[in-house]
């Protein structure tokens, strides 16, 4: 079961005014796609069905980020949350940004999982999200089900 958390931040300004905010977030407990993996062991315990049903959730979260113009830039497995029903939930949006057409581009990103245009310090958009998401996919199939 998940639970929501609400931290509770109160801010003094000039002594007399208070302003209260309240943060909820999504408790996921089961862990990320990477402690799956690792805790199956490549024993074959994942389902086909379980892995498309993850891969299809983060393909679904990517799709709503590029609608936006949104461009996650550190898709890896550590950032795939699961919750209880193993459906998959996108984190750490710490180096996230607007699509830029025209801005430069720094290199970001963890150096395994990201584009190659990435590190060419070229100009990019959200194709290396699309890169970073075959490389993730492609790690949960090797280790799950050929090792």
């Amino acid at each position: 079961m998940s639970f929501l958390f609400c931290f509770y931040l109160q801010i003094n300004l000039r002594f007399s005014f208070f302003i209260v905010y309240y943060l909820l977030l999504l408790y996921i407990y089961t862990g990320t796609l990477l402690k799956m993996i690792h805790n199956s062991g490549g024993s074959h315990q994942l389902s086909w069905r379980l892995i498309l049903q993850i891969m299809e959730d983060a393909a679904e979260a990517m799709t709503f980020l590029h609608s936006v113009d949104i461009i996650h830039r550190d898709l890896k497995a550590e950032n795939l949350l699961l919750d209880e029903d193993f459906r998959c939930k996108l984190a750490d949006f710490g180096l996230a940004r607007t699509i830029d057409k025209g801005g430069t581009m720094t290199i970001c990103g963890t150096p395994s999982w990201i584009a190659p245009e990435v590190f060419e310090g070229s100009h990019y958009d959200n194709t290396v999200d699309v890169y970073s998401f075959r490389y993730v996919k492609h790690s949960v199939l090797l280790v799950v089900f050929v090792i």
